[in-house]
């Protein structure tokens, strides 16, 4: 376990990337000493772009404002060009692989697509891609266990949003186990 992490995500409003931001955050409090979880949205309705940093120390943090970081999910295609930028060299950018067509030439990241939209219709929770990619981050890093998520998402959410939100972040852990990733695999 590091002492520092750092993850920017991103997408369009109504993903839940805030949601999986906040959740995150809160269950990072009670295992370091120092957390912050900012929010940024351009409209405020669904389908503007949205945005949120998440920084989880045991150190302070001098600033919550991060402009790369080695972490970067962009769970919406249209939103990759502008946020690929602002991995740093030798991060890592998960990004949503569904619709999104062009090549990404940046040979100093490590690439992660994820066809999320894909997987969580296969599941039937199509709103739930955000738990994926949370999952995906959360087997890579070490960052909180599994079981700290679950308690959060059973305090959260009841019955079928229960049910819907825990499938779909086994599912990214399932991701990260199958291609081979271990906690830490970023680094």
């Amino acid at each position: 376990m590091r002492d520092r992490y750092e993850v920017i995500m991103a997408g369009i409003g109504g993903q839940g990337v805030l949601t999986s931001g906040r959740l995150l955050a809160e269950v990072a409090v009670d295992k370091y000493e120092h957390v912050t979880w900012m929010s940024s949205y351009r409209a405020a309705r669904r389908g503007g772009a949205s945005e949120c940093t998440v920084i989880i120390s045991q150190d302070e943090i001098a600033s919550f404002v991060l402009s790369k970081s080695d972490v970067v999910m962009v769970m919406a295609s249209s939103q990759l060009e502008t946020f690929q930028k602002r991995v740093r060299p030798g991060g890592v950018l998960i990004y949503e692989s569904s619709g999104f067509s062009k090549e990404i030439n940046q040979s100093d990241i490590q690439l992660l697509p994820v066809n999320a939209m894909e997987i969580a219709n296969s599941i039937g929770a199509v709103q739930a891609g955000n738990m994926i990619f949370l999952g995906l981050y959360v087997w890579m890093t070490g960052v909180v266990s599994k079981n700290l998520i679950d308690e959060k998402l059973e305090s959260q959410f009841k019955d079928k949003a229960l049910k819907m939100n825990k499938e779909a972040f086994e599912k990214g852990i399932e991701i990260g186990k199958n291609r081979g990733l271990q906690p830490e695999s970023m680094r």
